[in-house]
């Protein structure tokens, strides 16, 4: 019965379109010769520049919420609540992970949309950008308080700290961003 179900769900995915083929026949201008070309897969990252890249996220987007937190609610209920939820975190990733084995799903979409259909694909499409969103947000916004701060832009110029912003998004961000696989920032 799944069988049938992951067939369906396969046609309609846009992750399960069919992979490009690995080799390309070439032909010359005057149409006489042809050959094969290997055509380069994309670069990977390792295990440990991605065990890297998923601290680097998880540390950079807590270390904003976090003093608030311990501030709110003292240090050492603060300190248990920490490692309470990161245990939760750990056991929630393994049966996320079990159950994509048990499925046969290499990624969270996939699997979100094996568990619950198109709708449990869009879901999960949509939460994703609301957590990407926000984070780079955040982000943003202690750039613009920081590097506005290092430069020398005064508290009561928006104008300027604002241009420090837009200038620092396009020069720094916008090439980081562009790059085909994020793996080539672990090298």
């Amino acid at each position: 019965m799944y069988e049938k179900s992951k067939a369906t769900s396969r046609s309609q995915s846009p992750f399960f379109a069919p992979l490009p083929p690995k080799h390309q026949l070439i032909t010359t201008p005057n149409g006489s010769i042809t050959q094969v070309k290997d055509i380069d897969e994309v670069a990977k990252s390792s295990v440990i520049g991605a065990a890297f890249n998923l601290s680097n996220n998880i540390v950079g987007a807590g270390i904003v919420g976090i003093p608030f937190a311990l501030s709110q609610c003292s240090l050492i209920l603060g300190t248990i609540l920490i490692a309470f939820f990161g245990l939760m975190t750990v056991k929630s990733l393994r049966l996320l992970i079990e159950t994509a084995k048990h499925v046969d799903v290499p990624s969270y979409e996939r699997l979100a949309e094996a568990s619950f259909g198109r709708s449990g694909f869009i879901f999960i499409s949509v939460a994703m950008f609301i957590m990407s969103f926000g984070g780079m947000v955040s982000y943003l916004m202690i750039i613009k308080a920081n590097l506005s701060n290092i430069l020398g832009v005064g508290e009561d110029d928006i104008g300027m700290r604002n241009a420090v912003l837009t200038l620092s998004s396009l020069m720094i961000l916008l090439p980081i961003s562009l790059q085909r696989d994020m793996g080539n920032l672990a090298k």
